[in-house]
Order: structure tokens, then sequence, then C-alpha cells
């Protein structure tokens, strides 16, 4: 998506005007995730996060129910209240390895989402707050990156989780990429030189080759 179809001031996407967008690249600059800024998008399906990013306010993704997974950049320092409640097609959440997010201290963080199966935490996440993912009755097993005593070290409120989970510890991603050309891992946040894949045309002289990404 261009610039111009969002409302941006001082760093703080205010507002997505495109309330149809399916797909959405959050700007280079964009520091701050405001209150309400995708809220409803019910047609919103992927959502790519830049580095830099450092807060995601209250109910910014509030009910955007065609949303299947989110990845949380290593650059974000707090989540607010509600902010991907009601995401009843979110299937995947992934807080970056190296996240200096340290506490998912906002209530009903991604609760009703009953969609989600697969979460990964990375290792410097201290704390889980009350409700934090109630009633995300399709969460089987967590994937932690750190070890089972930091785990353990972690403090985990009132049915912050469902019951009866697995903690898979020390987990190592596999990597998952959007797309061919993707540079950024959709589930840890790892960063790599993307391949560059290419196809090939016949011209009358020789052959020509050009990108398909």
């Amino acid at each position: 998506m261009n610039d111009e179809l969002f409302v941006i001031e001082d760093g703080v996407l205010l507002a997505c005007l495109d309330k149809k967008a399916k797909d959405v690249v959050v700007p280079n600059g964009v520091t701050t995730i405001g209150s309400k800024a995708f809220y409803g998008n019910r047609y919103l399906q992927t959502v790519l996060l830049p580095e830099g990013v450092k807060t995601i306010n209250r109910n910014a993704f509030y009910g955007c129910k065609s949303l299947t997974s989110i990845n949380i950049p290593n650059s974000v320092t707090s989540i607010g209240y509600s902010a991907f409640e009601n995401c009843t097609g979110l299937k995947e959440v992934s807080i970056d390895s190296n996240a200096v997010l340290n506490d998912l201290n906002a209530r009903f963080l991604f609760s009703g989402n009953k969609t989600i199966t697969k979460v990964t935490i990375g290792e410097h996440v201290t704390s889980i707050r009350n409700n934090a993912f109630s009633g995300c009755d399709g969460i089987e097993t967590i994937y932690y990156i750190g070890s089972e005593n930091d785990w353990k070290k972690i403090s985990i409120g009132e049915y912050a989780l469902p019951e009866n989970i697995s903690i898979i510890y020390n987990y190592v991603c596999t990597h998952e990429y959007y797309d061919n050309c993707d540079t950024v891992c959709n589930i840890c946040g790892y960063t790599r030189t993307a391949p560059h894949y290419y196809s090939s045309i016949l011209s009358k002289n020789d052959t020509e080759h050009y990108y398909i990404c």
C-alpha cells in the first residue's frame, strides 16, 4: 500500500484509509500503531510491521476477523489492551526471538480468538497478564524459544493461557516466508538475504531474464 493510504502523524499510524485493504505493509518510520488504527477491518488478511515499531496501542487490530497471523517485531516494547481481541481468523501469533517486549501485560490481548493454534514466545518475555489468551481454546502448544527454567520464571496471570497446553522449550524456528522474495520470517522475525527467482523469455536474438518478484 502507498503511504497516502495511511494517516500518520509524528510516527503514529492513526488510521488506514482503505477499509477493504487485504494486505498491508506498514511504512518504515512508523513507531506507534495508534488506538483503533485498523479497528474492525474485516478484510485485512496480512499485516507486516517493520522494525522500529515500538508500541501497538489498545484496540489497534480489534475485530480484524480475516487476519490470519501476526509477527511482533523485535523493536516492540508494549502492546495495549485488547490490541488483537476478536481477530477470529487469527491462527498464528509470534513474538520475535530477540524481542525487547518483556511483558504481555495487556488484558484480553488476544482473547476470543478460538482459531489460534500456534503461539511462539521469545525468551525475553517475563510476564503474561490475566486473560491475555483467554478463550483461545484452539491453542494446544506454545513454542518457547527459551529454556524450561526460563519458562518457570515467567509470571503467568489468571486465565492468561488455556488449560492443558503443552510447552515446547528451546524452540528453533524452521523459518517461513509469505513469498519467495520476503526477507523476514513470518514466524520468528529472522532476517535473511532473500533469494531472487528468475524467469526467462526468448527474444529474437537472445534469452532475457527478469525477476518474478
